[in-house]
């Protein structure tokens, strides 16, 4: 494996945007060793062949740009029509070095028509967006109908600013990840047709709501810890929210809402969501419920083993449902 230190002359401590640009010239599986000091750059890092980071410790193998408000760390932009395999990260962090520099701390670039990247994955990561950024990892896919598919965040993954993935294609993870700082925890939409997010065993503490789908089909919402421990800011009305989602899970996973926020929102005609197997906390009132329901939603389920806390009375009544009268719900 190519090392950034041996092989292209970096010097931890010192700006080392020259070297990164060398490597990924080449492209591969770069080693980035750590304990050495960060690697500090003052340019936007582009990618167009497949490259992976690979470093010792994402809390030591360390990427730190000096950028301007707007300008992205790290650009992953494959090579338009090329076979896009062999993209990543891995035991790497990425935090601006202050916090109003920096835009996304990784930026996904399929904008060009044609673009696609497959088999993306990201492991025990450590991102920080800049201050103002709508996320730490950000996927823009305007007019592609492939985009990225079978992706994956995995192993004890911190991103402070969330993910957002704008067109998704087919089959998409985060798992074992801790989500938090502004923003959503994963905003997310696909493109037509495409199926198939989970989201997975996560610590979810992002002030914008822990999930957010858009015309998604089979999202998988399973064994997180969700919490909004502060005043709610995001722009939805949940701390899960589906909008215009198939056939979709949410089981076993622990809500508190502290009052902040309803639990789970279902809107905009999104039918065959299933609830079931929840700890659900909130408040009686229609805006800050357990389960709420908007018009046009029919098909969807709670099951009899969801339970759920009144965060105000320290009972466990039962449910606090607003449902509109359009949205019968099926009984399971």
């Amino acid at each position: 494996m190519r090392n950034i230190i041996r092989d292209y002359g970096a010097v931890p401590g010192t700006d080392c945007t020259a070297a990164f640009a060398a490597a990924f010239l080449i492209g591969g599986a770069l080693e980035i060793p750590g304990g050495l000091g960060p690697y500090l750059t003052s340019a936007n890092l582009v990618m167009t062949l497949p490259t992976r980071l690979v470093g010792d410790l994402m809390t030591t193998s360390t990427i730190t740009p000096n950028l301007p408000p707007g300008v992205d760390g790290l650009t992953i932009r494959p090579t338009v029509g090329g076979i896009s395999g062999g993209w990543g990260m891995e035991n790497i962090g990425i935090a601006p070095a202050s916090p109003n520099s920096m835009q996304h701390a990784v930026e996904i670039d399929l904008s060009a028509p044609g673009a696609w990247l497959a088999n993306c994955s990201f492991h025990n990561i450590d991102l920080v967006a800049g201050s103002g950024a709508d996320s730490a990892l950000h996927l823009d896919n305007p007019v592609n109908t492939n985009g990225l598919f079978c992706g994956e965040i995995t192993g004890k993954s911190i991103i402070v600013g969330g993910v957002k993935l704008l067109n998704l294609g087919d089959s998409f993870k985060i798992e074992g990840a801790t989500l938090t700082g502004p923003n959503v925890g994963l905003y997310a939409t696909a493109v037509p047709g495409a199926a198939q997010v989970k989201l997975k065993d996560c610590n979810i503490t992002s002030t914008g709501g822990a999930f957010f789908g858009q015309s998604l089909n089979q999202v998988q919402i399973e064994g997180n810890q969700a919490e909004q421990s502060s005043p709610y800011t995001g722009p939805f009305n949940g701390m899960f929210v589906f909008s215009g989602c198939i056939d979709c899970n949410v089981r076993e996973n622990n809500m508190n809402s502290h009052g902040n926020t309803a639990c789970v929102v279902i809107e905009n005609a999104s039918r065959g969501i299933v609830v079931r197997g929840n700890i659900m906390s909130a408040l009686n009132n229609p805006l800050l419920g357990h389960v709420l329901i908007g018009p046009n939603c029919p098909g969807n389920a709670l099951a009899d083993d969801n339970r759920y806390y009144d965060v105000g009375t320290g009972a466990w009544p039962a449910p606090y449902l607003f449902i509109n009268p359009s949205s019968p719900l099926w009984n399971i």
